[in-house]
């Protein structure tokens, strides 16, 4: 099931020295509504185990936060716009759309731990019963330096 893709085509670095803050605005909405496409769009394929187009959206949605880095400034998450001025409108619509890709961030995150999840009992099933369960963890001792452990448990020997 694969999903269109986002409009990367539109992901072109602006040149914020000469542009007003009306235009970076505007730039840094379309963006934001971009990501939130991409966000919803690799939602779907995670949850369909549509491995190519998460992949394919996650490679969009390093390129809207690059391109977002370029825009800089504005309101960030959680600040208030300024309260007056010629472009408190689009401030806010700027803010409400940072606040709805936030929350589909911290979903996208919550749903890939699981995914994880999934796949260590998936590796676990697959090794078979000769493999320890724990997953192994890497120690430092002191004598012979980094090794690997069960479990995080330090044994001596």
């Amino acid at each position: 099931m694969s999903q269109p893709r986002a409009r990367t085509s539109e992901i072109v670095p602006l040149e914020t020295g000469n542009r007003g803050n009306g235009e970076r605005m505007v730039a840094k909405l379309a963006l934001l509504s971009d990501l939130e496409t991409s966000l919803r769009a690799s939602r779907r394929a995670l949850l369909a185990g549509d491995f190519e187009t998460l992949e394919l959206t996650t490679s969009d949605q390093r390129r809207f936060h690059a391109a977002l880095v370029v825009l800089g400034g504005g309101t960030k998450v959680g600040e208030a716009p300024a309260s007056s001025g010629p472009f408190q409108e689009l401030a806010l619509q700027v803010r409400g759309k940072q606040v709805e890709v936030l929350a589909l961030g911290q979903v996208q995150a919550a749903l890939l731990v699981r995914a994880r999840q999934w796949l260590r009992i998936l590796e676990n099933l697959v090794a078979g019963p000769e493999q320890s369960y724990v997953a192994a963890v890497v120690a430092a001792h002191p004598a012979t330096g980094p090794r690997v452990t069960q479990g995080g448990c330090r044994c001596q020997g």
